[in-house]
């Protein structure tokens, strides 16, 4: 057999090898020895990635005497932008796509740990605008207005 066929039919078991096995996307975000967040790619278990089967055993490895799952979710961990440049007769027109890169989270926590309540994703936090429950609402006009409109008009 010559070194070229030999090199192929390497190659052809590395590959098929490869494709059995999968690859493991999860991993391990987060771990206080009580707690911790798996990521995966998607959640599903599909072959040949089989992602929530590898994040359930990867939560088992942490949690041997068994775990409970707290919340799960999507996340938004980036994004990817395409750039598109097409010719119409004399001119070039430009296009710019974003697409959102996402994971699936999963929160989870040692069944030897107190349960704690289930509560809102880590990653949410409150933007401008949103004002949380636990501070006061003061409407006090900005320094320089009088306390109360006064009407303008006849």
């Amino acid at each position: 057999m010559s070194s070229i066929r030999w090199l192929g039919v390497v190659a052809l078991c590395a590959g098929l090898t490869a494709t059995a096995c999968g690859c493991n996307n999860a991993r391990m975000v987060q771990w206080n020895g009580t707690t911790g967040v798996v990521a995966i790619p998607h959640n599903d278990n599909a072959w040949p990635d089989k992602n929530r089967e590898h994040a359930e055993a990867l939560m088992k490895s942490s949690c041997p005497r068994g775990y409970t799952i707290l919340h799960e979710h999507e996340v938004v961990v980036g994004g990817e932008v395409d750039h598109a440049v097409a010719r119409v007769g004399y001119m070039r027109i430009h296009e710019t796509s974003y697409h959102p890169v996402t994971q699936w989270q999963i929160i989870f926590q040692s069944a030897d740990a107190p349960l704690l309540p289930p509560t809102a994703p880590p990653s949410v936090v409150p933007t401008q605008g949103v004002v949380p429950a636990s501070l006061p609402v003061t409407s006090a006009p900005p320094p320089g207005l009088p306390p109360a409109p006064i009407p303008v008009g006849p």
